[in-house]
């Protein structure tokens, strides 16, 4: 991974906290983008020699990811607004993603003592991973809020 493709990583991240904390509708389709991110991820994977240390800690970095994606996911504000679902972060929500970047950056360091080789190579997958668990949280606490959600933008005409 070059330093190019961290330094658009961390824009995803600025962008996404930053539009979350302006509030943005809960829609249809939430986990389009996680799962790009997720499967693009792999693809950086494929073609690497991945050993029995590098599986380790790429299972530990995803089930870390995944935790604190749903953390995340449980303080986000969900509220009504214009008649639909309106989803919003918090305060804690971004303690929760500065906890995540500091678990991350633990875990890049101690991967690279013990010569784990795909530390940066696995960063895109672990975002999309955590995405993917935010957007579930977010998924069922919205069904069970029982306000209408926006559909997906696609088709949708202006």
């Amino acid at each position: 991974m070059t330093y190019l493709q961290i330094l658009l990583i961390a824009a995803v991240i600025v962008v996404v906290i930053a539009r979350r904390f302006a509030g943005a509708p809960v829609r249809a389709r939430s986990l389009v983008l996680p799962l790009g991110l997720s499967v693009y991820g792999v693809v950086l994977l494929r073609g690497r020699h991945i050993g029995l240390t590098d599986l380790v800690f790429l299972a530990v970095e995803l089930v870390l990811a995944f935790g604190v994606g749903a953390l995340r996911g449980t303080t986000i504000a969900l509220y009504v607004r214009d008649g639909h679902l309106w989803q919003r972060y918090r305060w804690s929500t971004l303690a929760a993603w500065l906890g995540a970047i500091a678990l991350r950056v633990g875990l890049a360091v101690g991967g690279h003592l013990v010569g784990v080789h795909i530390v940066t190579s696995s960063l895109l997958l672990a975002l999309g991973v955590s995405l993917v668990a935010e957007a579930l949280v977010v998924e069922q606490r919205a069904r069970r809020h029982g306000a209408p959600i926006l559909p997906s933008r696609r088709g949708v005409r202006v």
